[in-house]
C-alpha cells in the first residue's frame, strides 16, 4: 500500500517539510497491527518514579468541568476532570481565576514524610529504612486546559481539602501480593496550575498519608531553580494531541499486513547472530540449542545460579530438590472501570517444572563477542490464534507460571561485572566455544503447549533460512510495533 504524503499532511499542522517526509517513509511501509489502548500520563516531571507500580491513570480532554470535580464512572472508574478556569458564576457565567494567568516555573517541595523515609535517587522513589516494600511515588503535572484524569481500579474515594487546595484519596482492588501500591492520592493547587498524583503502599498509615498530603507545597519559582514550566508543558501536550491523530490514521490503515513470523527451529540447528548495536555485538555467534529437558528436581543444580525473584527455594523447593505443589490462582480481567484488571475467582493445584535448555555458543570472529540471553523466553501457543504469547494468562483465565524471563542461567558475566549488569551477558573471546545452561519455570500442565524462544532481545530480527543467520533486518512500524522473527523450539 502507498500512502501519499498529500493525504496525511493536514493532520499534522505546520509541520517541516522533512517530518512529512519522514512520517510518510514510515507509513509507506507500515504494516496492519491490532489498536491498543492508549493511557498518556501528561506528567511534566517525574519527581519519584517506582518501576514497580501500575500506573492507570490516564488524561483526556473533555468539555464541561468545574475546576476539580471527581465523577465515578461504571463500578471502578473514577474521572477527575480539571480545568484552568474557576467554576461558573451565580449567573452561569464562567469567571477567571488566578490559573487563568498561572506562573510559568513552579518548584514542588515534599515538606513531611514518615520515620526512615528518604529519597532513593538511584530507584526514583521514597523508600523506607523500615521496610523495603515501603514505598510512595509522585508525579507532577502542569494543566494547561481542560483535562480530564482517569483513574482504574478504584473501589472507594474521599473528598477532601488539604491547605486549601481540592484532593483526592483513592483505594484500588488491585490484590495486595501482586500490588502494595493500592492507594493513590491527588491535589490540585488550581492557582499553580499543577496536579499531583501520588501513588503510596498500602502499609504507610491514613494519618501519615494525611500528613504527606499536607506537607506537598507548589511554589512559583524561577527556571534556575528547577522550575516545571507551564510553556513547556502545553508544547508538550499539542505534541500528544497531533501523535494521538497520528495513531487515529495509522489506526485506519487495514490494507496493509504484519509480517511478523513464527519460525520453528529443530533441536541441534545452527544459527548464526548477525546483529550489531550500541550496547553489545553478537555478529559472528553461532549457538544451537542441544537439548531441552524438563526437570522436577533441580537438586543437582548450583542454587547460586537462579534469579530468586522467580523462585522461592523456601515454599517451592522441597529439602530433596523436587517442586512442591502450590495453589495457583485463576484470574478473570476487566476492564478497570466495570470489572476490575484482575480479580481471583478461584484457586487450582499446579506444580512447577524446570524447562532446562543445554546451548552451545562459538566466536567465530577475531574479537570479542557478547552472546544475549534477554532474547530467550517462553512462549505458549494458542490454538485459537495460533499465536505465541509470553503473557501470564493462560485462555481458560489460569495464571499460568510461564517463565518469560530466565530463572536459571550457568554461565554468564554475574562475577565480573554483578548480578544487575552481569545476568544476561555472556563475553566470549575470539574462537571460544562455551556450553550453557539456562531455564525457565514453568507449569506441569501447560508443557505440551510450551515452546522455547528467541526473539533476538531488543532488536528486530529476520531469519534467513538458506544461511541459518538471524540478523536485523526487521523494521519498526511508526505505532512502535516490529516486524520480525521469532525462533521456536518445542519443549516436548
Amino acid at each position: 500500500m502507498k500512502i501519499k504524503t498529500e493525504e496525511i499532511r493536514g493532520i499534522y499542522g505546520d509541520a517541516p517539510e522533512s517530518f512529512h517526509r519522514a512520517v510518510s517513509d514510515t507509513l509507506g511501509g507500515l504494516n496492519e497491527s491490532p489498536a491498543k489502548p492508549r493511557r498518556a500520563v501528561r506528567s511534566v516531571a517525574v519527581i519519584a518514579a517506582a518501576a514497580a507500580v501500575i500506573s492507570a491513570c490516564a488524561v483526556t480532554a473533555n468539555a464541561v468541568f468545574k475546576p476539580f470535580a471527581p465523577v465515578k464512572e461504571g463500578n471502578y472508574g473514577l474521572n477527575i476532570n480539571l480545568d484552568v478556569e474557576s467554576a461558573a458564576d451565580e449567573n452561569g457565567l464562567m469567571t477567571l481565576g488566578a490559573a487563568a494567568n498561572p506562573p510559568e516555573y513552579v518548584k514542588p517541595t515534599v515538606g513531611y514524610l514518615p520515620e526512615g523515609m528518604y529519597f532513593d535517587e538511584q530507584n526514583g522513589k521514597y523508600r523506607s529504612t523500615l521496610s523495603d516494600e515501603t514505598g510512595i511515588t509522585i508525579l507532577y503535572n502542569r494543566i494547561t486546559e481542560k483535562q480530564t484524569f482517569t483513574d482504574y481500579n478504584v473501589t472507594d474515594y474521599d473528598e477532601l481539602t488539604v491547605n486549601g487546595n481540592s484532593a483526592v484519596i483513592a483505594r484500588t482492588s488491585f490484590p495486595a501480593e501482586e500490588n502494595k501500591y493500592t492507594r493513590r492520592f491527588y491535589i490540585y493547587f488550581e492557582d499553580m496550575a499543577t496536579f499531583v498524583e501520588a501513588y503510596v503502599t498500602n502499609d504507610i498509615p491514613d494519618d501519615e498519608l494525611i500528613k504527606i498530603m499536607e506537607g506537598i507545597t507548589v511554589e512559583e519559582c524561577s527556571e534556575n531553580e528547577y522550575g516545571l514550566s507551564f510553556t513547556q508543558a502545553k508544547k508538550e501536550y499539542e505534541e500528544e494531541k497531533r501523535s494521538e491523530k497520528i495513531q487515529e490514521y495509522i489506526d485506519k490503515i487495514s490494507d496493509a499486513t504484519r509480517n511478523d513470523r513464527l519460525v520453528p527451529v529443530e533441536v541441534g540447528t545452527k544459527i548464526t547472530l548477525g546483529n550489531k548495536t550500541d550496547k553489545y555485538e553478537m555478529a559472528g555467534l553461532i549457538y544451537s540449542v542441544d537439548s531441552i529437558e524438563v526437570l522436577d528436581n533441580i537438586g543437582d543444580l548450583d542454587y547460586n545460579k537462579f534469579d530468586d525473584y522467580h523462585i522461592d527455594f523456601e515454599n517451592d523447593i522441597d529439602e530433596n530438590g523436587y517442586f512442591l505443589p502450590y495453589e495457583r490462582k485463576i484470574y478473570r480481567s476487566g476492564d478497570g472501570v466495570n470489572e476490575p484488571f484482575r480479580s481471583v475467582i478461584g484457586t487450582q493445584t499446579a506444580e512447577h517444572r524446570l524447562i532446562y535448555a543445554t546451548l552451545t555458543v562459538t566466536n567465530t570472529t577475531d574479537s570479542d563477542r557478547c552472546f544475549y540471553y534477554q532474547g530467550f523466553r517462553l512462549g505458549r501457543f494458542n490454538e485459537q490464534n495460533g499465536e505465541l504469547s509470553d503473557a501470564q494468562t493462560a485462555a481458560n483465565e489460569e495464571t499460568i507460571r510461564l517463565g518469560t524471563e530466565a530463572a536459571y542461567i550457568d554461565n554468564n558475566n554475574t562475577e565480573e561485572d554483578g548480578f544487575k549488569h552481569g545476568w544476561n551477558f555472556l563475553t566470549m573471546t575470539p574462537g571460544d566455544t562455551q556450553t550453557v545452561h539456562i531455564g525457565f519455570i514453568c507449569d506441569s500442565d501447560e508443557l505440551d503447549y510450551i515452546y522455547l524462544t528467541n526473539d533476538g532481545g531488543f532488536e528486530t530480527f529476520r531469519y534467513d533460512a538458506d544461511t541459518s543467520v538471524f540478523g536485523t533486518s526487521g523494521s519498526w512500524n511508526l505505532d512502535g510495533s516490529a516486524n520480525h522473527d521469532t525462533l521456536c523450539t518445542k519443549v516436548r
